[in-house]
């Protein structure tokens, strides 16, 4: 029986390189910033996609007593220069909004994306979005 000589040459262990402190703080850092950055844009998506809430922004109507304006943001209402807390409840073309310090609520119908309206008693109050 013959022995076959090979004729590959048996490779070079290679050591890793060992990555200085600094370098490891600076991938640590940039890693932390990644993490916060796509909790930020996963809250936002979660937000706009499952709780969006068609009322939110500034709301005009003219009536016989002048300008009155509406500001709606998260968790609360401007109106008549007061603000108050408010609870929303968002349905498909209806969104009741409830301030929980008094128990009462009023109830807006989204007529389309610039446009809400309310009736309260048998007077009808049309909004329009400040843009």
């Amino acid at each position: 029986m013959k022995t076959v000589k090979s004729t590959t040459t048996p490779r070079k262990r290679t050591i890793p390189t060992q990555r200085s402190p600094k370098k490891r703080l600076m991938r640590l850092a940039l890693f932390i910033v990644m993490v916060i950055a796509l909790g930020w844009i996963g809250k936002f998506v979660v937000e706009k996609v499952f709780f969006s809430n068609p009322l939110l922004g500034t709301w005009r109507t003219q009536t016989t007593m002048g300008i009155r304006e509406i500001v709606f943001e998260r968790g609360s209402m401007t109106s008549f220069g007061t603000k108050s807390p408010v609870t929303y409840d968002v349905h498909e073309k209806d969104v009741v909004v409830m301030d929980p310090t008094l128990q009462l609520g009023n109830k807006y119908t989204i007529i389309d994306k610039n446009t809400i309206s309310t009736q309260l008693g048998s007077a009808k109050t049309v909004f329009k979005r400040v843009q």
